[in-house]
């Protein structure tokens, strides 16, 4: 009895077995997409004031994706990476080893209800008598979308992170930074009729284990948007900032609460005309353990724009800024209006002539009086383009001539003159442009509340450019400019680019392109040469700065490029010369990319 029961058994058993075995022989398993990359990396520095290194780096990634029954349930990704490099410098070497990993979990990937979970670590091991800091960073957290049948869309994300850094080979003695950030996002979007609300807020909280240190941030926007049609738009920001820290028992906490408001009125009429005002509205607290402060201002503005002709426009616009900290306020406000006039264009011996004159008033009130402004301005411009075959001359010349006056006495007189030349070239092959510009502003006079406004400005600016096709797949580019600038406020002399003169100050810039998609007729092998200089001189190259503080610097780049199946190969050459600091750079990378692209 006993044998036969433990034949029966095995018979069932056996019947298990084999029904299982041929279920999942039938089975379809999901598939299992790989994509990656390997690779390997030659990097040789030398930096004039550190000496050289070099670095080897071996790289390997691998990323899958399949999903779990059916696509729709639900995705999984995993990733894995790893970085090998040996570093060799000043007779010291470094060996280090990064490692990464990566899982994701995706629930209804294409429901109105996605949710992500993941997960993601990367360690880093270095072994080194020079320098270095081993860390890892591990970072965990879930995602939610939700979208309404309405149209509504929310949002929201927890991840939190955990930080630690070994300093102790940078600073001898010192312990483990351990630090623990969470983050905790929330949004939502609505759109109906004219109307758009977007919600958007973050909260981070920094805490550092070892000394207790903490710091946390707010932020949040509330925005609304209304756009009934093309001719009415309004936008209105409200947006909440907050920093709190703690540290070392000492406490500080800024808030910071900002209303904007913008809106454009173009209303259906005759005459063009539009209408625009804006608002604002500012709110800055301060809170430590010593005192606590508060300060708010009120900003509005509306103007208008009135086109009563083609040739005669007029503005006018008001606003008013209230500033209250605490123990004071102040109010400033202003009106202004105007008009300016822009003559028909006139044929004058070849020449587009045209002439503009405009006028304004403007009322000022801060709590030093009111101040009345009256100004007058005269300028006109002339243009004329003269075709040469394939080729065209460009001459413009602008004048402007513009008299203020208030009643505390100031009286300015500011000519602005404008003169250019454009000759521009263009054919199959080549475009070329070339261009001379002369600019001079002087101001004259002053008083009342300024003093003295007088100054000068003067610019002078040669440009010149070319883009030469060399064939099918080869071309030159290049600009070369340069100018000479001077500037000068009452006594002072010319100060532009952290240098000073009492005449002009030479800038000349130049940069040159060599472009090959096929180089000696290979295809996909690619090769592109750059040169970038920038001189506080005339000629580049020629001349050599004067003042120990001007800049004389160079960047020539050149990179061959070549591709053949999943093959990827990359050479790089760098030679740059930044404030007498002499750099170069020697970059070989060899990538083999598997799985899908």
């Amino acid at each position: 009895m006993a044998l036969s029961g433990a034949c029966a058994r095995g018979r069932w058993i056996g019947g298990l077995l084999l029904a299982a075995t041929s279920l999942a022989a039938q089975a379809a398993w999901p598939p299992l997409s790989l994509r990656g990359e390997i690779g390997y990396d030659l990097r040789h520095e030398t930096i004039d004031r550190f000496g050289s290194q070099t670095d080897n780096l071996g790289i390997m990634r691998v990323n899958g994706t399949s999903y779990v029954y059916e696509p729709w349930l639900a995705r999984v990704e995993g990733g894995f990476g790893a970085t090998f490099r040996e570093s060799d410098g000043q007779g010291e070497s470094t060996n280090a080893q990064i490692v990464s990993g990566l899982a994701k979990l995706r629930l209804f990937p294409m429901s109105r209800f996605p949710f992500e979970a993941f997960f993601e670590r990367t360690d880093s091991t270095v072994d080194s008598t020079l320098s270095g800091i081993d860390f890892d960073v591990t970072r965990m957290g879930i995602s939610q979308r939700y979208t309404a049948e309405n149209g509504t869309t929310f949002h929201g994300r927890y991840e939190h992170q955990d930080i630690r850094q070994d300093i102790g080979r940078l600073v001898p003695g010192a312990a483990d930074q351990n630090d623990s950030l969470d983050i905790l996002q929330f949004g939502a979007n609505r759109s109906f009729g004219a109307h758009d609300v977007t919600f958007d807020s973050d909260l981070q909280s920094l805490d550092r284990t070892e000394t207790g240190d903490q710091v946390d941030t707010l932020f949040g926007l509330l925005r609304h948007g209304y756009r009934p049609g093309p001719r009415l738009s309004a936008d209105t920001q409200l947006t909440y900032n907050h920093i709190g820290v703690r540290q070392r028992g000492t406490a500080f906490d800024n808030d910071l609460v900002q209303l904007n408001s913008f809106a454009f009125w173009r209303p259906e009429s005759k005459r063009p005309l539009l209408v625009n005002g804006t608002f604002r509205v500012l709110r800055f607290g301060t809170q430590t353990q010593l005192q606590d402060s508060t300060a708010t201002s009120f900003t509005g503005t509306v103007g208008t724009s009135y086109e009563w002709t083609p040739n005669l426009q007029f503005t006018a616009d008001a606003g008013m800024t209230h500033i209250a900290p605490e123990g004071a306020t102040t109010t400033v406000t202003f009106q202004r209006a105007g008009a300016t006039y822009t003559s028909d264009d006139h044929e004058l011996w070849g020449f587009q002539y045209n002439w503009i004159l405009g006028g304004s008033l403007e009322n000022d009130t801060d709590p030093l009086g009111a101040l009345q402004t009256q100004s007058v301005e005269v300028g006109h411009n002339v243009t004329r383009a003269v075709p040469f075959g394939s080729s065209m001359l460009t001459l413009s010349s602008n004048e402007s001539t513009t008299a203020l006056a208030d009643t505390e006495g100031r009286r300015v007189l500011i000519l602005l003159h404008d003169a250019g030349a454009t000759w521009s070239y263009q054919e199959l092959a080549r475009s070329t442009i070339a261009r001379v510009s002369v600019s001079d502003s002087r101001t004259f006079g002053g008083g009342g509340r300024l003093g003295d406004e007088r100054n000068e400005f003067q610019l002078l600016n040669l440009q010149f450019s070319v883009d030469q096709r060399l064939g099918r797949s080869s071309s030159l580019s290049g600009d070369v400019t340069m100018q000479a600038i001077r500037q000068k406020a009452g006594n002072a002399s010319t100060f532009a680019f952290g240098r000073q003169s009492d005449g002009f100050l030479p800038v000349a810039t130049l940069d040159v392109t060599y472009q090959s998609q096929q180089v000696f007729d290979v295809p996909r092998l690619r090769f592109r040469s750059t040169v970038r200089l920038i001189s506080d001189t005339y000629l580049p190259l020629v001349t050599e700065p004067t003042d120990p503080y001007a800049r004389d610097d160079m960047d020539w780049e050149n990179r061959l490029e070549y591709s053949i199946g999943r093959i990827d190969f990359r050479l790089i050459g760098r030679l740059s010369q930044f404030r007498d600091n002499g750099r170069s750079l020697l970059l070989f990378q060899v990538r083999r990319h598997f799985g899908g692209l």
